[in-house]
């Protein structure tokens, strides 16, 4: 899964001088999005609470300090976590505190592709680049809410093979077949080309990867 940090900032309140504190309308935001993308796409964005000082998440405890009392966050093993949408608390906008020092927690974002299976039928370049295009549209998405994540984009993606089946790629294009061998790790890297992507040529694959990765650069 393609990870990326620090995509929210501590809240600066004159009473969270020593606790890790956000406030509700920020993670209220990407908990949103992380839920919307799942249904639109292939591309699965999971949001993830974690401890700069190794805490584990189960012993991570987070809640909304709202004026109906606390609401605890609920944490699985990864960081990932649920945590109450709610309009009334998005119009009150209550402090989200953790039992952690200020400045020990991180609040990352990262993304997958589900359904990858069944990728070995793609017979045009477009279907192969699909999860590619569906990640830009992620991260366009994103960029609105997070403006550091503006300069982040996708430029391409790895499969991961069976090292043994020494697996190639080809994308018959009119100027010559281009042909994207996989190393000798099994993984095969493929370039997103815009020009490709227009002209859509036929693309034989030799059978479905075993995973799928994004290729990220930060302009």
């Amino acid at each position: 899964m393609a990870v990326f940090p620090a995509i929210a900032q501590e809240a600066a309140r004159p009473d969270d001088l020593t606790q890790a504190t956000l406030l509700y309308r920020e993670l209220h935001g990407l908990k949103r999005l992380e839920a919307e993308v799942g249904k639109n796409t292939n591309v699965v964005m999971v949001i993830r609470m974690s401890s700069k000082r190794g805490v584990p998440p189960e012993q991570l405890e987070v809640v909304i300090d709202s004026k109906r009392g606390r609401i605890p966050l609920h944490f699985a093993p990864d960081g990932s976590f649920l945590m109450l949408m709610s309009d009334e608390l998005y119009q009150e906008n209550p402090v989200v505190r953790a039992n952690q020092p200020k400045g020990s927690m991180s609040l990352d974002w990262g993304f997958f592709v589900t359904g990858f299976k069944g990728l070995e039928k793609a017979a045009t370049y477009r279907e192969l680049v699909a999860s590619i295009e569906e990640a830009r549209k992620v991260l366009a998405t994103l960029g609105k809410h997070v403006p550091e994540m503006r300069q982040t984009t996708v430029n391409g993606m790895k499969l991961f093979f069976p090292p043994e089946q020494a697996a190639k790629i080809t994308v018959q294009a009119k100027k010559g077949a281009k042909i994207y061998a996989a190393d000798e790790q099994g993984v095969c890297e493929i370039p997103y080309d815009a020009a490709l992507a227009r002209e859509n040529p036929p693309v034989v694959m030799p059978s479905a990867p075993q995973k799928i990765d994004f290729v990220v650069s930060t302009r």
